[in-house]
């Protein structure tokens, strides 16, 4: 009866809503429970090193056209399907860039006499292409309105990722061995979820269109941008302050963090509703 004065389609921004609630609460959470396992558990300066290699890699990412999940949520919303395997592939391919300038970043490194941080970014080459492009899979539940499944799946993966660090973390403060828990950890149910919505994929069309491709690039370009302004400070702090500094400052905006995530909900509820109107 709402929707007469709202002119919104309110029962589906509760259903739509209550996933993205809960998913949000839950990552929350999971963020608050593994920050205070690293501050009890794990040296401020080791804490520093780790977070400064995960705002390194978060960067590399961002090489692998993170705006195609975008484009991509847009093509299945429009009836597109197939477009998921090209989705992938076109992120994987760019996501080389990423792995490149990580091992860049591991000879700079290893020049320089840190062999900590050389091995933490040849960690990161390996898993850059395809880490964040398994993700792919969120674009296109997004297309489909599935928000139950993008939760459900977003749940999972960081449970399964904070339990693997909270057990490493128990027999371990190697850095390295926590990067590389980390990377794999989530790679791994990623690709779960990944080949599991393969499976349900239409192939009504393999190819993304041309349109679709320069739209995602945009996105992309853009993307990049705010992910450098997201994660330069901690790079910065890292170089003239020190792993301890950052450690303390990595802390202090936990909470931030989440809250400017949660607004986010409301674009991703909205965009496929406006990739299907009349008036775009």
């Amino acid at each position: 009866w709402s929707q007469q004065y709202t002119k919104t389609d309110m029962s589906y921004l509760a259903r739509g809503g209550f996933w993205l609630s809960i998913s949000q609460v839950v990552r929350a959470l999971s963020g608050l429970a593994l920050a205070v396992a690293f501050a009890n558990l794990l040296p401020k300066e080791t804490y520093g090193v780790y977070r400064f290699i995960l705002s390194g890699a978060a960067i590399l990412a961002a090489t692998g056209f993170s705006g195609l999940n975008t484009a991509l949520t847009r093509a299945v919303a429009q009836g597109n399907y197939g477009a998921y395997f090209s989705v992938f592939k076109e992120r994987v391919k760019w996501g080389v860039l990423g792995a490149l300038g990580a091992l860049g970043g591991s000879l700079y490194y290893a020049l320089n006499g840190n062999d900590t941080l050389s091995l933490a970014f040849l960690i990161i080459a390996v898993f850059t292409p395809y880490s964040d492009a398994l993700n792919v899979y969120t674009g296109y539940r997004s297309g489909l309105k599935d928000f139950r499944y993008g939760a459900i799946s977003e749940i999972i993966i960081r449970v399964g990722g904070a339990f693997a660090l909270l057990g490493t973390l128990f027999f371990t403060h190697n850095v390295l061995l926590l990067v590389f828990v980390y990377f794999s950890a989530y790679t791994v149910l990623r690709l779960a979820f990944f080949l599991h919505t393969a499976r349900s994929v239409k192939h009504t069309d393999t190819k993304i269109s041309k349109e679709t491709l320069v739209y995602g690039r945009h996105l992309s370009v853009m993307y990049l941008m705010s992910t450098i302004a997201a994660h330069a400070d901690k790079i910065v702090i890292f170089h003239f302050a020190g792993a301890t500094a950052l450690a303390a400052y990595a802390f202090a905006i936990i909470i931030p963090d989440q809250i400017r995530t949660s607004i986010k909900n409301i674009a991703v509820l909205a965009f496929p509703k406006f990739s299907t109107s009349e008036f775009r």
